[in-house]
């Protein structure tokens, strides 16, 4: 996709639009062009990034080595519905040569637009006080760009909030807040009519702009392109498949009734802890929760999706023998005769099930031996992220 073409259907009136609201701003805390450190008129500039997502289909993968999934999942593309950014509902973060905050952008602080029908890519503008740069040399200047989106799309949502009040604050910092969103509910799926939307979060790796390629960025036209931002869902998917439903030998019609996880997380955390994602979005086999978000009682009933398919999405949790989730799974016969199967994400080898992590699809795929139990094959599968592009300035 040609990037530059994509800049320039802003149109004269969102790009004017979102000058004259940076203009009206007189809160110290605002983002806006003339907030603090000190404005001087004419004294801001434009910078671009490319927001691409994680899945096999990103031309830019293979020039990305350290996001390549370690354990070998394969790569499953995403819905529309689990792609879509709500433009409203976003965070920007700018970040010095350490990572450390300098200033959260808010909703109604930038102009953005949609540019396909996937709700893959986006394009977002706005300007950045030239001033913030300031820490730098004389020479060059070293930042980063972090966005959480979203985080107003599950509506038990009750931590969405982001602002300047973390400044100065490290990525791991601000991790280690743990601003949260709550778990979904039975039947919860992405919807965009609906404005249900997964929480996504992605960080640039460190950019380095020469002072001159900087001042020259006035315009949109005239940004400076400073790399890529990976978005990454916060949730998992969990997908059951009855593989057993159809099966010849299967002389009674036995098939699976329903299922269900129990033993789960209560809610789910915007922004990774771990000391290799700051430096850029990256796959996390691990889960990012706190202790008091385990619940042995909270379940997830899964939804009958597709014909012998079941579907839910879950906050990440750790697969500890004292944090261990269950599938439940419910068989039933021509004659109404049911049994009850219940499986620990523990228990599953080769290699096992460690955690239940963020922008992961965890497959199972159920079996039987007649006669005897059921058996539990699983994949694990790397989701494809949402691409988006944003400019800034």
């Amino acid at each position: 996709m040609n990037f530059s073409a994509i800049h320039k259907i802003l149109t004269n009136t969102a790009i004017c639009a979102m000058l004259c609201m940076g203009h009206s701003c007189v809160n110290d805390n605002s983002s806006c062009p003339e907030d603090s450190p000190g404005f001087h008129e004419g004294n801001e500039v434009w910078l671009s990034f490319d927001i691409s997502g994680m899945d096999g289909t990103d031309s830019k993968r293979s020039s990305r080595a350290d996001i390549i999934d370690p354990d070998g999942h394969p790569d499953e593309e995403a819905t529309a519905a689990e792609n879509y950014i709500n433009v409203n509902d976003v965070s920007v973060f700018l970040l010095d040569n350490n990572k450390r905050l300098l200033k959260v952008f808010n909703a109604g602080e930038y102009a953005i637009t949609e540019t396909d029908a996937d709700h893959k890519n986006y394009t977002l503008t706005l300007n950045v006080n030239r001033e913030y740069f300031n820490y730098a040399g004389t020479s060059s200047v070293t930042f980063s760009i972090m966005i959480v989106a979203n985080k107003s799309g599950i509506s038990n949502n009750n931590d969405a909030s982001f602002t300047n009040d973390m400044f100065a604050m490290s990525v791991s910092q601000m991790a280690n807040q743990y601003k949260w969103f709550g778990s979904v509910a039975d039947g919860w799926t992405p919807d965009i009519a609906l404005q249900m939307h997964i929480p996504m979060a992605g960080i640039s790796t460190p950019a380095t702009l020469t002072k001159e390629a900087l001042d020259a960025a006035k315009t949109p036209e005239t940004a400076s392109n400073a790399g890529e931002i990976l978005m990454q869902r916060a949730l998992a998917k969990i997908r059951v498949i009855d593989a057993f439903n159809t099966d010849p030998a299967n002389k009674n019609g036995e098939r699976i009734q329903s299922v269900s996880l129990v033993s789960l997380t209560e809610k789910g955390a915007y922004i990774p802890v771990s000391d290799t994602w700051p430096n850029g979005t990256c796959v996390l086999e691990n889960a990012t929760m706190q202790s008091d978000w385990f619940s042995t009682v909270k379940s997830l009933t899964l939804t009958n999706t597709a014909t012998n398919t079941f579907t839910g999405y879950v906050t990440e949790c750790e697969v500890t023998n004292l944090r261990n989730p269950k599938l439940i799974i419910t068989v039933i016969d021509n004659d109404g005769k049911t049994q009850k199967f219940e499986y620990a994400l523990s228990s599953l080898k080769n290699p096992g099930v460690k955690a239940i992590s963020r922008n992961h699809i965890y497959e199972f795929e159920v079996t039987k031996v007649w006669e005897q139990n059921i058996n539990l094959n699983y994949t694990v599968c790397q989701w494809g992220s949402a691409s988006t592009d944003i400019d800034f300035n």
